[in-house]
């Protein structure tokens, strides 16, 4: 499975760069979609809610992998991403079982 952060540098950005490095994000979803469609996945998570400090967590790693910022503003374009493959997410992987 594809990690979904981006560099420390590019999550700073606000406006349209910042859309743009979230909607990589949103193309990653791709991934999960194609992960339902094979009988063996069991299941699959978003690794964290929040961004990280800039200033970094305990060891210096500082990515933007959350569902919001820092700030605890949502990315949208992201959550409804996630809303959209989560709707799904059985009925994928239920035709998986068929398939096979």
């Amino acid at each position: 499975m594809a990690s979904g952060g981006i560099d420390d540098a590019a999550r700073r950005q606000v406006g349209e760069a910042g859309a743009e490095h979230e909607m990589v994000r949103v193309g990653g979803l791709d991934g999960v979609a194609a992960a339902l469609r094979r009988r063996a996945v069991v299941g699959y998570h978003w690794f964290e809610h929040a961004d990280q400090p800039a200033q970094g967590r305990f060891d210096g790693e500082n990515s933007n992998f959350g569902t919001v910022t820092i700030e605890d503003d949502v990315y949208q374009e992201l959550t409804q991403a996630m809303t959209a493959v989560n709707a799904e997410a059985e009925a994928l992987h239920e035709a998986s079982a068929l398939a096979a």
